[in-house]
């Protein structure tokens, strides 16, 4: 994750690629610099930072198992202990949801809340497929 929080306004570089106007990286800004660190930490496996080993691998790892009513409910739990402890910058959870769709085989992730370092709220909603 390229989140930088040591400044006082949010930036990461998009997950998606592409190049601005000056042919530079794209960077992003503010709730949607936080967004696309939120993503990028989300499909993270353990082992992808340096030096700590055990970060990463929230939900990627439910990924690359069977759906099921049982597994909806350990990503879950998995999500609230990632993002209440290991995720920067801190979110304060008001609303978090894994809704399953079997049919598509995908998890939708619904998430609201504060981001404390920068006192804003953030609305998150994304579709992640399964890889099974």
């Amino acid at each position: 994750m390229a989140l930088d929080t040591n400044i006082q306004e949010a930036f990461d570089f998009s997950l998606f690629g592409g190049l601005d106007k000056n042919g530079n990286i794209k960077k992003l800004e503010g709730k949607e610099a936080i967004t696309n660190a939120l993503k990028s930490w989300l499909l993270s496996k353990r082992g992808d930072y340096i030096r700590r080993p055990n970060e990463g691998g929230f939900l990627y790892n439910w990924l690359c198992k069977p759906m099921s009513d049982y597994n909806t409910k350990r990503i879950l739990s998995s999500l609230q202990i990632g993002i209440t402890y290991t995720f920067a910058p801190r979110i304060i959870i008001e609303t978090l949801e894994v809704i399953p769709n079997y049919g598509r085989k995908i998890y939708t992730i619904n998430l609201t809340g504060i981001v404390v370092n920068y006192g804003v709220k953030i609305n998150f909603s994304q579709d992640f497929k399964t890889l099974v």
